[in-house]
C-alpha cells in the first residue's frame, strides 16, 4: 500500500519546459531593453527620399508643388520640403495574358485618362539610429514604408520607392 501524504521531489518534463519558458522570457525583457538603448541613440543627417501617391485626380496634381512643407496627416509633424515632382499616368493592368507570334508572354494594360501615380521627392533633416534606419518624425524611412502625406490641401497614402542618406 502507498503513502498518499508523501510528496514527490523530482522533476518531470513539464517542470523543464515550465522552467525553460520563463528562462526565455527574461531573456526577451533583457534583450529588448539592451536594443531599445541602442536604438535610442541617434544622430541627425539628411535625409532623401521618394513617395509615391497612386491614382491621384488630375485636378489635385496642382496642390503639390516644388518647395512645399509635407506634413504626416496623422500626426501634424513635418516630415520634409518638397524637392521634386514627377506625374505619369495611372495604368490599369488586365488580367489576360497575350501571347505573340514569337510565343513571347505579356499582359495587356491601359493608362486612366485623368488618374495619376505622382513621384515625391522630399529632403529632411532626420535622425539615423545605430542600425542605419532613418526616420522622419518618428516615421521609418524605409523602401516599402507607409508615410502619411500632407501638403497643403492635399492627402494622401504614400509608399516609399527610394532613400538616400547623406
Amino acid at each position: 500500500m502507498e503513502n498518499k501524504d508523501q510528496v514527490k521531489g523530482r522533476f518531470n518534463f513539464i517542470d523543464v519546459l515550465i522552467i525553460l519558458m520563463v528562462l526565455a522570457l527574461i531573456a526577451v525583457v533583457v534583450y529588448m531593453t539592451v536594443s531599445d538603448k541602442e536604438s535610442a541613440e541617434k544622430s541627425e543627417k539628411t535625409i532623401t527620399y521618394t513617395v509615391k501617391l497612386s491614382g491621384i485626380n488630375k485636378d489635385y496634381l496642382s496642390l503639390i508643388t516644388t518647395g512645399s512643407e509635407v506634413t504626416d496627416s496623422s500626426t501634424g509633424k513635418p516630415i520634409g520640403t518638397i524637392s521634386d515632382v514627377r506625374s505619369e499616368k495611372a495604368k490599369y493592368v488586365g488580367s489576360k495574358v497575350v501571347v505573340d507570334s514569337l510565343g513571347k508572354y505579356s499582359v495587356t494594360y491601359s493608362e486612366y485618362d485623368n488618374l495619376y501615380d505622382v513621384y515625391v521627392t522630399l529632403y529632411v533633416t532626420g535622425s539615423v539610429d545605430s542600425r542605419g534606419i532613418a526616420y522622419a518624425a518618428d516615421n521609418k524611412i524605409l523602401v516599402g514604408s507607409r508615410i502619411y502625406f500632407r501638403c497643403g490641401t492635399f492627402a494622401g497614402t504614400s509608399f516609399c520607392t527610394a532613400f538616400n542618406i547623406e
